[in-house]
């Protein structure tokens, strides 16, 4: 009799979300979940201050002083592409906020980077879906969650004002970038378009695809390889080939030459130790596989069970019916191992590599007959549990994020009493967090010794001449013949 009821309440719902109250119903809960997103991501920005990188960033590359004007960016930058690395448009777009913040303006980054996660969830619904008819509110809310569960360094690409920049905000620009080729890929007839607009829209492209191929390596890798594949695709399809793609490439592939062969990037690479050699290369590929199965083991685990899915719900399906699935993963995938040949591989730059599998996921799913009761089923369960873990860790988060305000709170008002007594060396607590989802680790956030980048770039940032951990050697010492 349960079953039946159920089966009763299933055939109902379905039957409500088809009429007219049905669609407003849908319209108002996207509106919600829309607002809930941001809502959530604006207070976790909003609780999260500077660290690392941001201090040294808030003055010029150029002149070293404090940015205060808009005039300061461009020279700036040029520099910091002598000096550190060629992920030019990134760090102008970081150093415009932390401009707006030595002005006190830092709510107004808070605000934009709530807005642009929203956009990039926007963008990795359409590149998985390749239209935004029959929205699938569901699968929108899933992308939030999948992003949550599964980015490794989630504050450090989601919240820390350089990081996102170099990465959400990176993956925003990647994927409009990519939109052409989506739509292009999903038309089902290759119709005549108007030369003019099209030599036009190529030209563009090209200036694009620079910005693109500029945003960070293993992205603008990525793109790389999804743009030849996306050309064999329409081959393979018996579809024209259109220059805008050729241009695109063009421009790709110089914004990222220009990144990977500027000074500083060169010079970066050197002082990390180079890029090594094939015995260098073999060993980081195994380690990274290694790494493969400690970030996306349950994620591959749950591709391959929906792919069989796939499979089970239609008899006849093609090879044809998996070439997106296969572009977004090969992407996925080169993103990954073209890691092989850097110096470092942070947790942070996972980031592309698992919004590219959501996307090869998402087209996945899109294969699956969802007609039918169990699948509907399945996907509420799935969904359920997964805004359970959500919630639970959102909770767990903020308790974490909330102590680590605390004492950041408490070290900005030591050092406003320190400075007012003339004391131009300080020796501070180092400010801890847990949880992924806050920025400040579990070895909290200065080096063991003074001369160290964290340390010296909170020094300069409060004007005072040295900044000592208390709990390192150096601190104790200070404070034993101080």
């Amino acid at each position: 009799m349960r079953k039946l009821n159920f089966d009763i309440a299933d055939r109902k719902l379905v039957g409500f979300l088809q009429t007219k109250k049905g669609k407003t119903f849908r319209t108002i809960a996207t509106v919600v979940i829309l607002f809930v997103i941001f809502v959530t991501q604006l207070f976790f920005n909003y609780l999260t201050p500077l660290i690392s990188d941001d201090y040294g960033y808030s003055f010029s590359c150029a002149t070293g002083q404090k940015l205060i004007s808009l005039n300061q960016l461009i020279p700036s930058i040029l520099a910091h592409n002598q000096t550190t690395n060629g992920r030019s448009l990134n760090h102008i777009i970081a150093q415009f906020f932390l401009m707006l913040t030595n002005h006190g303006y830092d709510i107004v980054f808070d605000i934009c980077n709530s807005l642009i996660y929203i956009v990039l969830i926007f963008l990795i619904y359409y590149h998985s879906k390749g239209t935004f008819k029959s929205f699938k509110l569901w699968w929108f809310g899933a992308i939030h969650l999948c992003l949550w569960l599964f980015i490794p360094d989630y504050a450090g690409c989601f919240y820390w004002l350089i990081g996102s920049s170099n990465y959400c905000w990176s993956m925003v620009i990647a994927l409009s970038f990519m939109i052409p080729f989506t739509y292009h890929s999903n038309k089902a007839t290759d119709g005549k378009q108007n030369i003019i607009i099209q030599l036009v829209f190529s030209i563009l492209y090209i200036p694009f695809g620079i910005i693109a191929g500029n945003t960070n390596e293993n992205t603008a890798v990525a793109l790389i390889v999804m743009m030849i594949l996306f050309g064999i695709k329409a081959v393979l399809e018996k579809k024209k080939l259109r220059i805008w793609m050729f241009t695109g490439f063009v421009g790709v592939l110089g914004g990222f030459g220009a990144m990977i062969f500027s000074p500083g990037q060169q010079l970066r690479a050197e002082q990390s130790g180079g890029f090594g050699g094939i015995g260098i290369w073999i060993k980081n590929a195994v380690f990274i596989t290694m790494d493969v199965f400690e970030y996306l083991a349950l994620p591959l685990l749950l591709l391959f069970i929906t792919i069989i899915l796939a499979f089970c719900s239609s008899k006849k399906l093609k090879i044809s019916s998996f070439y997106s699935f296969i572009i977004f993963l090969i992407g996925s995938g080169a993103s990954i191992y073209c890691m092989v040949v850097s110096p470092q591989f942070p947790a942070r730059s996972w980031t592309p590599p698992v919004i590219f599998a959501i996307i090869a996921f998402g087209q996945i799913l899109s294969l699956i007959k969802s007609t039918d009761k169990i699948y509907r089923r399945t996907v509420c369960t799935a969904l359920a549990i997964a805004t359970i873990c959500f919630g639970t860790s959102y909770v767990a988060s903020y308790l974490d994020i909330k102590q680590t305000v605390i004492e950041y709170n408490e070290r900005e008002t030591y050092i406003a009493e320190q400075k007012a007594k003339g004391e131009t060396v300080l020796v501070l607590k180092p400010v801890r967090g847990w949880m992924r989802y806050n920025l400040f680790g579990s070895g909290g956030d200065l080096g063991a010794q003074s001369d160290e980048w964290r340390n010296e770039g909170i020094a300069r940032y409060y004007g005072v001449e040295k900044v000592i951990n208390s709990e390192s050697r150096e601190g104790i010492m200070y404070d034993i013949f101080e």
